[in-house]
């Protein structure tokens, strides 16, 4: 729940810094500098070690994670809510484990089970519902068309 409601606070922070003129990029990195201070400061006060391991794929992969999961994702997506709105784009990241677990399927050999058709088939349908607009009747009334 409390996921949730830091992704609902940082949608309306999105959607006023959209309507500030402020860039995706400079939201992304201002956003991404406070959240790694915030996270450095609750290491070094609980006392947890930091550790870097000294790997190279440990490092490529941080390297990704960093470049196209954090910075080319949240960019692209504060790109879609200032175009769309954070409502209906935040309703396009329900979809994210579902593109998620396909891949995972292909490339890792995952199997599903019915829990996760259900949840998959489950998402789908709320999305569905979230979007899905009534066709609009006509009106006929004293010979002019109205919608």
């Amino acid at each position: 729940m409390f996921g949730t409601l830091m992704f609902s606070l940082g949608n309306m922070a999105s959607r006023k810094n959209s309507g500030l003129g402020i860039t995706p990029v400079s939201a992304n990195a201002w956003g991404m500098g406070i959240g790694a201070f915030v996270l450095l400061i609750i290491i070094l006060v609980s006392g947890q070690p930091l550790v870097l391991s000294t790997t190279p794929t440990y490092w490529l992969a941080l390297v990704y994670l960093a470049v196209i999961g954090s910075v080319a994702g949240f960019t692209a997506y504060l790109v879609l809510a200032a175009r769309i709105g954070s409502a209906r784009a935040g309703y396009a990241t329900v979809l994210f484990p579902i593109v998620a677990l396909a891949i995972s399927t292909v490339f890792e050999g995952y199997s599903w089970t019915p829990l996760a058709m259900i949840g998959a088939t489950l998402t789908i349908l709320g999305n569905v519902i979230m979007f899905w607009r009534p066709p609009t009747s006509r009106v006929i009334h004293q010979g002019s068309v109205r919608q």
